[in-house]
């Protein structure tokens, strides 16, 4: 009984590092989603910043054409005037702009460190040019994907290994309410001399029985363990349900954000052809610089709804991947 007893509690001390080490696992997959959250927004600041800006430097280069031609009288001020104040308007977006980015690359640092834990700040030297449209979870069966997360996720495995505990536990209580027989025997035979009667041998065998006192308190705790199991299971059968709408629901929203993606990018097409085609206009005197702003404007909006966009895509890549369990 005591070598029993020693084994189950040697086995549940397993488990008990088993559970701590799932619970670890979870917190690293939640970090994981919140450091490529903050990644990806980081990202898109930076490649915003980059859009302002050249849609400034068009304005800057375009005041010193204005400012020749004002003076030579070839145009009125009123232009010149209307394109300082396009100017001023876009450095004020870039000067916003600049900002969200620093606090973006704030809320990275927390996530984004030297080998010696020291957080870092990072400059737009490390934004990237452009994100990819990556289709990996696209192609993927969601039935597979849904397999693949029950399997991976530390909750289910943090509710498996209680189950087991809570199994051990049940063991021990089924012992307790059994009771304890030992056999026992003895052998004795007189040497030396005697009587010839006292030298016979004697053999002397018995058999005890102990009862358990606390039988009720044993069987209580039996049926105490056998409810959790019951609640344990209807748990794991919910967060079972919640992966699998967790993932259907990632999916579409996934498809939905490589949709946008891609009607974000035929209007840029577009938004870029008309910008063109404005200033061709203007150029031989056929338009004005207040549609020419207006066509420049539309631009860059529209590409920074695409940066929008491919952000919004990737977040979503990043929640199925915590979905499922990796990091």
């Amino acid at each position: 009984e005591l070598e029993a007893t020693g084994i189950r509690r040697y086995a549940k001390a397993e488990i008990d590092i088993d559970l701590a080490d799932t619970e670890l696992d979870l917190k690293k997959i939640e970090l994981v989603r919140k450091a490529s959250e903050k990644y990806w927004s980081w990202v898109s600041a930076g490649m915003k910043i980059k859009i302002i800006k050249s849609l400034y430097g068009i304005s800057k280069l375009r005041a010193k054409a204005l400012e020749e031609k004002v003076s030579h009288g070839e145009i009125p001020l009123f232009d010149q005037k209307d394109n300082q104040k396009s100017l001023l308007q876009r450095k004020g977006q870039l000067i916003e702009a600049e900002q969200d980015f620093r606090i973006a690359a704030i809320s990275l640092s927390l996530y984004f460190r030297e080998a010696n834990s020291k957080k870092i700040v990072a400059d737009n030297t490390r934004v990237p040019s452009k994100i990819e449209l990556i289709q990996d979870y696209l192609d993927r069966d969601a039935d597979s994907l849904v397999r693949k997360a029950i399997k991976n996720r530390p909750e289910v495995v943090i509710i498996e290994n209680q189950k087991k505990s809570i199994a051990l536990d049940r063991k021990l209580y089924d012992n307790q309410q059994l009771p304890e027989v030992n056999v026992y025997g003895k052998v004795a035979k007189d040497l030396g001399g005697g009587k010839d009667s006292l030298r016979e041998g004697e053999f002397e065998s018995g058999l005890t029985v102990d009862i358990p006192l606390q039988v009720r308190k044993a069987e209580g705790r039996e049926e105490e363990s056998a409810a959790k199991i019951v609640k344990l299971e209807q748990s794991l059968k919910f967060i079972k349900d919640s992966i699998e709408n967790d993932i259907n629901e990632a999916l579409i929203a996934l498809e939905a954000a490589k949709k946008q993606v891609l009607v974000v990018r035929e209007e840029l097409g577009y938004a870029k052809d008309l910008e063109q085609g404005e200033r061709l206009r203007f150029n031989s005197g056929d338009s004005s610089l207040l549609i020419v702003n207006l066509r420049e404007v539309a631009t860059a909006d529209t590409a920074k709804k695409e940066v929008e966009a491919l952000s919004s895509f990737q977040k979503t890549n990043a929640a199925i991947k915590a979905i499922i369990g990796n990091y």
